[in-house]
């Protein structure tokens, strides 16, 4: 069974954005909108007004070019002899500080081992403090590296036993996997076997170069191992579990958010509390002679405080282009760990299926507007607030709740979405379309061809009954223009007057039935039902006799072009409202949508007995019971037209109610007036009264050439009833003796 047009709706608005939600939510997991939501989050991070500063307790000693310029002199040109980290130690250890973390490595000695393979007092130096301030956490490496012929030999070697018995993590539960490393840098043997901890310093950025997130415990042969700041972090909680999820990381109470590859995204600081190296240094040397006074870094400041040393000058080589900029100092990565989980400050990711289920709920509404609505309108609004909403949400929700909510992936989504119904629509409609034009086109209105392709009713032979409104015009005395016109003339002058008429029948949404030389027959309320069909039809006979006033004004002002007969132009409409058959009529080949029955034949009749009362707009009672609160009119006649055993009452609408012509008014009252004497037999009243209108009628209508007017023709039998009364049983009905 064939299915239905709504039904094939139905169909496009579920199937369409399920498919597209489904595909981008797939695309989504397999990592393809990564980058472009990176980058999103990227302007969250540099726009975010919230939160910016690090952790007070975070301090971050900085290796600037400040300082190698004034310990140049000093201590000649970078690297430094390692005896001043032991005098930094040593500063710090007296200032109170909680600890040191060195995002600094040291591979190798800064002079060779002596015969016996002791180090050289610098690094001796550096390694007694170290051990002797207890708070000190080294750094080391581990990472994964191409195989080639240079490091042949060192990919995948073991551990020393005694760094891992140390240093790995015990009591460590894993339950996803970690990527797995082949390499490793250690620190000098002395140094870790004088550390409080180690931690790993190595961060992989993504693709882009920017360095956003990193696992905060990394494995090597079985073994895992915490990242710098996590190291401090352990060593000073010493929790007995830690267990990692796929997207969590818990010790102890805390539950420490994960992204969908298990790294942690660093919710990284703008602002941080930064001293520079040069002037610790200063400080201590001036500390070391015994001077206490004018202290360019006062101790006190790094009491109770977690020291982050690292690099910011540029030949240091440790700048990074993190999510809040380029040339960020890499040490901040790890101050900016440290300073969230103090703050506790952790970056959650609202859920993914939840994010594309309220998506899809969406791309469903937006479906339904598109393939139903008849303009894009609705589609457009809702598309773009949802856009413009969805982001600016958020940006909201990252500045002020550090909530990250997806942007590319969804957006596009709903953008595919679109896309896809609109070509859907434009496709499929534009066939119908073009199919219901090439059917009812020439005869009427695109909206009601819009209204028509909505309802998914396609033409065909036959007919249906409704309620509905007929409409007829002819110019009058036709017949002597073709004696004064030329056959181009003619043509010429018909063309303009139709098409003008024509157009405000179907700006009306009027159904062009056909032409008949000058004639127009026409009919409102179908193809498509109109609930106000009568109204429209007499406002279009209003529009059109005052269209054809300003073509006369036109013709009259072209000169000579014209004859007078055209200047004096004259239409009458009838029309009249009731069951009408309309519908697709002739053979299976060449159909004509055309209409049918008793109430079309009396609309003619109307058109054609408003001649005899010297009217132009003639209406029956079926039509102006339904127009009567909108329009002006003045009751004419009750008539039997020719052919009709019935009696009808017929108007003539005047004007629309609000347009209130005084004039006209007065007419109509004063019309009435007599109408109602003369429906009494009082014919003196009548006549006194029929009088004053005749008068009225030319007021109203002056320079209008016409034999009679309405008033003239109850003027006329006020005098024959007066001489020869009506019969006793006389009903005030007036028959038309012809058409």
């Amino acid at each position: 069974m064939a299915l239905s047009k709504k039904h094939k709706t139905l169909i496009i608005a579920f199937f369409i954005p399920l498919l597209v939600s489904g595909i981008s939510f797939w695309l989504e997991q397999q990592g393809y909108f990564h980058p472009l939501e990176a980058k999103s989050l990227d302007a969250r991070f540099k726009y975010s007004q919230q939160n910016t500063k690090a952790n007070p307790e975070v301090v971050v000693l900085l290796i600037d070019e400040a300082s190698l310029q004034s310990m140049e002199p000093l201590v000649g040109r970078w690297p430094w002899p390692r005896s001043l980290y032991g005098e930094l130690l040593d500063f710090l250890t007296q200032a109170g500080a909680k600890g040191v973390l060195f995002d600094i490595l040291f591979t190798e000695p800064q002079v060779p081992r002596n015969e016996a393979g002791e180090l050289g007092e610098s690094d001796s130096a550096m390694v007694m403090s170290s051990a002797s301030s207890g708070f000190t956490h080294h750094a080391f490496q581990i990472f994964n590296d191409v195989e080639d012929e240079v490091n042949k030999g060192l990919i995948n070697q073991p551990m020393p036993n005694d760094f891992v018995s140390s240093f790995s993590l015990k009591n460590i539960q894993v339950n996803t996997k970690l990527p797995k490393n082949n390499h490793f840098y250690l620190p000098l043997k002395e140094i870790y076997q004088n550390t409080s901890s180690m931690g790993v310093v190595e961060f992989s950025s993504d693709k882009d170069g920017v360095y956003r997130s990193t696992h905060l415990a990394r494995h090597y042969q079985g073994g895992y191992f915490p990242v710098l700041s996590m190291s401090y972090l352990l060593n000073a909680f010493r929790p007995k579990k830690i267990e990692v999820n796929s997207d969590n990381f818990k010790f102890n109470d805390l539950k420490v958010p994960l992204l969908w590859n298990g790294k942690y995204l660093i919710n990284m600081k703008k602002e941080f509390t930064n001293y520079s190296m040069g002037g610790v240094f200063a400080t201590i040397q001036k500390i070391n002679q015994g001077e206490t006074e004018g202290l360019i870094v006062n101790p006190e400041d790094f009491k109770d405080k977690i020291i982050v040393l690292g690099a910011s000058a540029v030949g240091v080589d440790d700048l990074k282009m993190t999510s809040t900029g380029m040339n960020i100092p890499g040490v901040y990565l790890h101050a900016s760990i440290l300073s969230n989980f103090l703050d506790q400050d952790f970056i959650h990711q609202i859920s993914v299926p939840l994010t594309f289920l309220i998506f899809l709920m969406i791309n469903f509404l937006l479906a339904w507007f598109v393939i139903t609505g008849l303009h894009l309108t609705w589609p457009l609004v809702i598309f773009f607030a949802v856009l413009l909403g969805h982001t600016g949400l958020s940006f909201y929700l990252f500045d002020n709740h550090r909530l990250w909510i997806l942007i590319i992936s969804p957006l596009t989504a709903l953008a595919l979405n679109f896309l896809v119904l609109f070509i859907v629509k434009s496709f499929t409609e534009g066939k119908e379309k073009k199919f219901l034009k090439a059917a009812f086109g020439n005869y009427i209105s695109p909206e009601l061809i819009d209204m028509m392709y909505q309802k998914g009713e396609a033409p065909k032979l036959g007919g249906d009954v409704g309620r509905r409104s007929a409409f007829f015009t002819d110019i009058q005395g036709f017949s002597s223009f073709s004696e004064k016109l030329s056959a181009p003339k003619l043509v010429e002058l018909l063309n303009e007057y139709l098409s003008v008429m024509t157009d405000i029948l179907i700006e009306e949404q009027g159904t062009l039935d056909k032409y008949e030389g000058d004639a127009i027959i026409a009919f409102f309320g179908a193809p498509m039902p109109l609930a106000d069909h009568a109204k429209r039809a007499v406002r279009t006979a209003l529009r059109m006799q005052a269209a054809l006033a300003r073509l006369r004004e036109k013709w009259t002002a072209e000169g000579d072009k014209w004859p007078k007969i055209v200047h004096d132009m004259r239409m009458r409409i009838g029309i009249n409202t009731g069951e009408i058959v309309t519908g697709n009529m002739g053979s299976k080949l060449r159909m004509n949508y055309t209409m049918m029955g008793d109430a079309v034949n009396l609309a003619a009749r109307l058109e054609e007995s408003a001649k005899q009362y010297g009217i132009f707009t003639h209406i029956s009672h079926f039509t102006y019971q339904e127009i009567k609160d909108d329009f002006i009119c003045r009751e004419l006649d009750t008539i039997r037209v020719v052919g009709k055993s019935e009696s009808i009452t017929t108007y003539e609408p005047l004007m629309l109610v609000e347009e209130q012509n005084e004039l006209l008014l007065k007419l109509k009252d004063t019309f009435h007036a007599g109408l109602k004497a003369y429906k009494e037999q009082q014919w003196e009243d009548a006549q006194k009264y029929f009088e004053l209108s005749a008068g009225l009628e030319e007021q109203c209508y002056p320079g209008l050439l016409r034999k009679t007017n309405p008033s003239k023709i109850y003027l006329e039998r006020c005098v024959e009833f007066k001489q020869t009364p009506p019969p006793a049983n006389w009903d005030g009905v007036f028959n038309l003796t012809h058409k």
